[in-house]
C-alpha cells in the first residue's frame, strides 16, 4: 500500500459516525511523515482534553506550530501557529493612526486569504497582541504533501506579519501608500 492510499485508508475510518478506529493510526503515521520532513525539529506529543491527539513542532523560531484533531471535528487536521507578539511589535501596532491601523489590518486580511489561511486577531483588532493562523486539511485528502504544504502555508502567513509590522516599524505605515 502507498503512502497516498495508506493515508486514505485510515482517514476514511476515521470519521464522526464512526470512531470505531483510534485515531492512534493516523498520529503515528503524521508523525512519521514530520521527522522524515522535520529531522531538526523538536516534535512532540502534547495532551489536549478537547483534542483526539495533537502534535507541536518547534523550530529555530520558537514558535510552535500545533497540529490536532478536535474530538468535536474528527473529519479535519488542524494546523495552527498562536502568535504572542513582542512588545516592540504590540506598540508599533498600537501607535498607529486609525487610518493606518485600518489600512494594516485591510493588508493582513488580504494577505491571509490570498495564502488561504483563517485568522484571529486577539484580544481584538484595536489592541493587537496575539495573532492565530490556522488551516485545516479534511482526512480524506490527507496526504504527506498536504500536510506538509499546509506547514509552509501558515509558517508563509507567520513570515507575512513579521514584514508587515517590520515596514511599520522601519518606515511608518503611510496610509496613503501602497504596500
Amino acid at each position: 500500500m502507498t503512502t497516498n492510499s495508506h493515508s486514505l485508508h485510515i482517514a476514511n475510518q476515521i470519521n464522526k459516525t464512526n470512531m470505531s478506529v483510534k485515531p492512534h493510526q493516523l498520529q503515528q503515521k503524521v508523525m512519521q511523515w514530520l521527522k522524515e520532513e522535520y529531522p531538526l525539529a523538536d516534535i512532540q506529543l502534547i495532551h489536549n482534553s478537547t483534542a483526539l491527539f495533537q502534535i507541536d513542532i518547534k523550530d529555530d523560531t520558537s514558535i510552535p506550530t500545533h497540529i490536532f484533531i478536535l474530538k468535536n471535528a474528527a473529519d479535519r487536521l488542524i494546523i495552527e501557529i498562536y502568535w504572542q507578539l513582542s512588545d516592540d511589535y504590540i506598540k508599533s501596532i498600537a501607535g498607529l493612526k486609525t487610518d493606518a491601523k485600518t489600512k494594516f489590518l485591510k493588508q493582513l486580511t488580504q494577505g491571509f486569504l490570498l495564502m488561504h489561511l483563517n485568522f484571529v486577531v486577539e484580544p481584538n483588532p484595536q489592541n493587537v497582541e496575539r495573532i492565530k493562523m490556522q488551516t485545516q486539511i479534511i482526512l480524506d485528502g490527507l496526504t504527506k504533501h498536504t500536510l506538509v504544504e499546509s506547514l509552509f502555508k501558515v509558517n508563509s502567513g507567520h513570515g507575512y506579519i513579521l514584514s508587515l509590522i517590520d515596514l511599520i516599524m522601519d518606515q511608518g505605515f503611510d496610509s496613503s501608500r501602497r504596500v
